[in-house]
């Protein structure tokens, strides 16, 4: 449960350190450096808990609650990228359900938004 919050915490800092590093640095738009930032942290952190799953030994992997909030904050296409480059959780029938549920209603959320705004 601690390794949930740390690692949780850890992917927010990061996408909301990067979100303002690239839009002091770059003048974006919030939401563009938002979805930079939290895209980038998703692929970093599926290839992490890769990376601790082929190492294993004393490291703790990645809470797939963590992985799967990144992909509810916006990273859907970081961590699709990061599954697909490492080949990492593909077998787990309950968590692509949910992956691809989650993107599901993202690419909803998008068009109603435009359609209705």
């Amino acid at each position: 449960m601690i390794f949930l919050q740390w690692y949780g915490i850890g992917a927010l800092g990061l996408a909301v350190g990067g979100m303002v590093a690239l839009r002091v640095l770059y003048s974006l738009d919030w939401l563009a450096a938002w979805l930079i930032a939290v895209n980038g942290v998703g692929l970093v952190f599926f290839g992490l808990d890769k990376l601790i799953a082929l190492v294993g030994g004393r490291w703790v992997r990645v809470p797939e609650a963590v992985l799967l909030g990144i992909v509810l904050g916006g990273g859907g296409g970081g961590g699709a990228v990061g599954m697909i480059l490492f080949r990492h959780k593909t077998d787990k029938l309950v968590f692509q359900s949910l992956f691809w549920l989650i993107i599901a209603g993202e690419i909803a959320a998008v068009l109603w938004y435009f359609v209705f705004r």
